[in-house]
Formats: structure tokens, C-alpha cells, sequence
């Protein structure tokens, strides 16, 4: 017989989680945090069309954003993630 583990723990509580009302239908059309991705072509479609692995999506996304978020620094995140799938190549491919 398995211990009910509320006599350790106490009984859980969930904190309640506020749901929009009318969320879009379209999660394409919903934008978390900032407009800088708001784009005709948003960087999971491409990840998505041209089958990028998680380096690659990261470089693509950084290298597109940099202009309109944080310049220098998404060059610089672009080119970590360029440096790490460089020095990997032959592991991840």
C-alpha cells in the first residue's frame, strides 16, 4: 500500500490561473512580449519550413531581430550559438 503523501506534504493548492476571454484563434496572431517578431514572415516559420535544429533556429532568429531589439547583443547571441554549431558540426549533423 503506497503512503498518501498529503500526510507529508499537507493537501496541494493551485494557484488560479486568469484566462483571457476571447484568446485569438490564430496563435500566429497573438504576440508575447514586444513587437520586435511582428513580421510578414515570423522566425518559426522559417525554423519550421526549413527544418532548422535548435542552434540554427537561435542563429536565424537573433540574426533577424537584432535591428529592432537589441542590436550588437543578438549579433553577439547569434554568433555564440554560430560558434557552439561550428565547433559541434560533426556530432549534431
Amino acid at each position: 500500500m503506497e503512503p498518501d503523501l498529503s500526510t507529508f506534504f499537507g493537501k496541494p493548492e493551485f494557484p488560479s490561473i486568469r484566462v483571457p476571454e476571447d484568446p485569438p484563434k490564430d496563435f500566429k496572431e497573438r504576440q508575447v512580449g514586444g513587437s520586435h517578431y511582428k513580421r510578414a514572415i515570423q522566425p518559426w516559420d522559417i525554423i519550421s519550413e526549413w527544418e532548422m535544429n535548435f542552434w540554427e533556429g537561435n542563429i536565424q532568429k537573433y540574426l533577424l531581430r537584432h535591428k529592432h531589439k537589441n542590436r550588437r547583443e543578438d549579433l553577439e547571441k547569434a554568433r555564440h550559438y554560430l560558434d557552439y554549431l561550428i565547433e559541434n558540426y560533426d556530432e549534431l549533423f
